[in-house]
C-alpha cells in the first residue's frame, strides 16, 4: 500500500493525494491499515487514521521505550522498514508496529501494520 501510495503522489502531486490518503474509508484504507505521509521536517502533511495530526512537527516524538522512530522514519533515503511502539486502535495498547516507508521527493509515505 505505501508503494501505491507514493505513486499515486508522483502521478497526482501532493494536494490531490494527500485528500485521497486523508478519506475515511477510502482506497488507501484497508481494515487497520493506512497511509501517512511526513516531510523532511517531521511534519505530519497527511494521516489515513488521525487527522488531528495534520500540521504537527513530530520530529521529536519517541515511542514509548524512547526511540526517536519519527527520525527514524525522515532518515529513510529511498525506502525502508522503521520498526517501532504505537497505540493500536484496535486492542487500545502499546503493540509494536513495523512501518514501510518510501521517499518521494521531500515527502515520506508510510504505512505500518502491528506485529500482534
Amino acid at each position: 500500500m505505501a508503494i501505491k501510495a507514493a505513486d499515486y503522489l508522483k502521478q497526482n502531486g501532493p494536494e490531490k493525494a494527500f485528500a485521497a490518503f486523508d478519506a475515511p474509508g477510502g482506497a488507501f484504507h484497508d481494515r487497520d491499515l493506512y497511509v501517512f505521509v511526513q516531510n523532511n521536517s517531521g511534519v505530519v502533511q497527511a494521516h489515513g487514521r488521525n487527522a488531528a495530526l495534520i500540521g504537527k512537527n513530530l520530529i521529536s516524538m519517541k515511542d514509548v521505550d524512547g526511540k526517536p522512530f519519527v527520525k527514524d522514519i525522515v532518515d529513510v533515503k529511498d525506502t525502508g522498514w522503521v520498526d517501532y511502539k504505537w497505540l493500536d486502535p484496535q486492542t487500545k495498547l502499546v503493540e509494536p508496529q513495523t512501518s514501510y516507508i518510501v521517499r518521494v521527493g521531500d515527502y515520506l509515505v508510510g504505512v505500518g501494520a502491528y506485529k500482534n
